[in-house]
C-alpha cells in the first residue's frame, strides 16, 4: 500500500567517547496505528516519546520506533517500513524513523550501513549502471556482508515483490570474482546460493566478461548468478554510505 507521509523532526543526542552524537527522527504522521507483524523488540516499562526514540538511536540495530503515548509502550524495529511490510493494525501508535541517507529518495538500512535505491533502464550494461551510481555519490551495491544481503532482500521483497532480478556490484576481473568494494566473492549467508558459471547462453562469445545478478525468490531462497556485462537485466541497485 502507498501511504502519503508528513514529517516533523525529533532530535536526540548522546555522548560517544567525548563527542555528542545527534540522531534525526522523522515522524510519519499519516503512517500511524500500525506495528510490524514480526521481528519487533518490545521494551519493558513506560517511556516518554523522546526516551523511546533515543533508545532506538542508541541501538545500532534499530531504525524505526513505535510509541503508544497512552501507556508509554515502546517497540523497536531494525528495518524501515516499506509499501508491503507486513503490519498489524493497532490504535494509538506513533511511528518514528531515523534519518541517515544523504539522498532523500534512497532507503536507509542502518544495521547494514547502507542506503539503497533501485534504478531501471533498457539495454543495461555494467558500465552504464556504474556511471549512474557514481553520479548519485555511491556505487553498484556490494553484498559483501550478510547484513547487506538481508537489507537488499528486504528492500526488494517488501517494495517490489519476489523474484525480481537486479544487477549488483559483482564482477569477474582477471579470472576472480570481486565486489565493487574490493572484497572477493564469498558465500556465507545461509539462504544465499551461487549459480555463477561464467557463461551467458545469449551472448557467445562474451567479450565484456561476466557480472553478477541478485534474485530474491523469497527470504529463504536468495541467489546470485551471472550474465555477460553488456547483457544485464533492466534493474540495478545503487548504494551509498549512511550518515549517522
Amino acid at each position: 500500500m502507498v501511504i502519503p507521509v508528513i514529517y516533523f523532526w525529533l532530535f536526540g543526542q548522546r555522548a560517544v567517547l567525548g563527542e555528542v552524537k545527534t540522531y534525526n527522527f522523522a515522524k510519519k504522521s499519516m503512517y500511524s496505528n500500525v506495528i510490524p507483524s514480526s521481528d519487533l523488540a518490545v521494551v519493558d516499562g513506560q517511556l516518554s516519546r523522546v526516551e523511546c526514540t533515543l533508545l532506538c538511536g542508541y541501538n545500532m540495530t534499530c531504525q524505526t520506533s513505535f510509541y503508544k503515548p497512552n501507556d508509554g509502550s515502546c517497540f523497536l524495529y531494525k528495518y524501515p517500513l516499506l509499501n508491503n511490510t507486513p503490519v498489524s493494525i493497532e490504535s494509538d501508535v506513533e511511528v518514528f524513523e531515523i534519518k541517515g541517507c544523504r539522498n532523500p529518495d534512497f532507503v536507509l538500512f542502518r544495521e547494514a550501513g547502507i542506503c539503497l535505491k533501485m534504478f531501471t533502464t533498457i539495454g543495461l550494461t555494467f558500465s552504464y549502471a556504474t556511471s549512474v551510481c557514481d553520479q548519485e555519490g555511491g556505487e553498484l551495491v556490494s553484498l559483501d556482508t550478510n547484513q547487506k544481503i538481508d537489507a537488499l532482500a528486504y528492500y526488494l521483497i517488501y517494495t517490489y515483490g519476489m523474484n525480481l532480478k537486479v544487477s549488483v556490484g559483482l564482477r569477474r576481473l582477471s579470472g576472480s570474482w570481486k565486489w565493487n568494494s574490493g572484497e572477493p566473492l564469498s558465500i556465507t549467508h545461509p539462504m544465499l546460493s551461487s549459480t555463477i558459471n561464467n557463461y551467458d547462453m545469449s551472448v557467445i562469445p562474451c567479450t565484456f566478461d561476466y557480472c553478477g545478478i541478485f534474485r530474491a525468490n523469497s527470504f529463504v531462497d536468495l541467489r546470485v548468478f551471472d550474465n555477460c556485462c553488456n547483457n544485464l537485466f533492466s534493474y540495478f541497485i545503487c548504494s551509498t554510505v549512511i550518515q549517522i
